[in-house]
Order: structure tokens, then sequence, then C-alpha cells
């Protein structure tokens, strides 16, 4: 039914909201290497998005956002620590939105609109940290050789 909300969770903060033909992506990070568990869909995976809605800067938010964007043409929206990188990869720059989130900006596609809001991203307190690295630390299996490599390299 298009008229149905379908959201399918796509690892961290990557979600893909579908809605009446539309797709929009909320942040975009996907090939993560080998330092995680493989999440069953690579970036070259996504062939349909309007939008792709950078929450900001990490890697763990928009290493892919470039090449999604450029492979479907959507839109790529984030605050300006995010546009300036997306500026420096393989997109062209016409589909990058530059926004504050400050509030008065209204991005019009066709059949939706998208008010950017500015967030925080801040830091938790250590025993919600601690509990969530121990709950982490007892379902993941250790790390191969290559995943260690990987998480020294950055």
């Amino acid at each position: 039914n298009p008229h149905t909300l379908a959201v399918r969770w796509g690892g961290f903060s990557n979600y893909e909201l579908v809605y009446n033909g539309h797709v929009i992506l909320l942040d975009a990070y996907y090939d993560r290497g080998s330092f995680f568990p493989p999440l069953g869909a690579k970036a070259a995976d996504f062939k349909k998005a309007d939008v792709v809605l950078i929450g900001h800067g990490h890697v763990d938010h928009m290493s892919d956002a470039a090449s999604v964007g450029a492979r479907t043409g959507a839109v790529v929206v984030g605050a300006p620590v995010t546009t300036e990188k997306l500026a420096t990869q393989n997109i062209d720059m016409k589909q990058v939105r530059t926004v504050t989130g400050r509030g008065g900006e209204v991005l019009q596609f066709k059949g939706f609109k998208v008010e950017p809001i500015l967030g925080r991203h801040g830091e938790p307190p250590h025993d919600v940290v601690e509990a969530f690295e121990n709950a982490l630390k007892s379902t993941t299996p250790p790390l191969t050789a290559q995943a260690s490599a990987d998480d020294a390299d950055g």
C-alpha cells in the first residue's frame, strides 16, 4: 500500500523511509569495513532515493552519502561541516543542500517537504556508555586480525 509508511533500519542511525513511492534515507553508513559485522546491505544496493538527510558529519553517519547520492540522484542534505566534506567527494554539488537547522528552512520535494531542525550531538553519562559497551562486548565476537588493523587505521 503506497499510503503506508515503511521504515527499515539499516544499522547505526541509518533508516530508510518509504511512503507513496518516495524514499528518504536518514544517514548513509553502510560499507563499514571489517570492524563491524555486515548489515546485509551495502551502499551499492541502494538504487532509489529522493533525499539523504545527514544527521551530522561523523563518518558513521555520512561515509556513503556521496556514493548513494551520486548513484540515485538524491539530494543530500547536511550542516555546513557535512556539505564541506561532500564537496571533496564524487557527487555533483548541485545535489547537495547546506542547512543550519535554526528554523525557517523548508526543503520542498515532489510529494513532501522537509524542515531541518538543529540537534545536539552530546556525550551520554559514563554509566550509560559503560552499560552499552558491556552489552556490545558480550554479544560481539572478538575482532579478527583484519578488523583490528582497520580499527588501528581509524
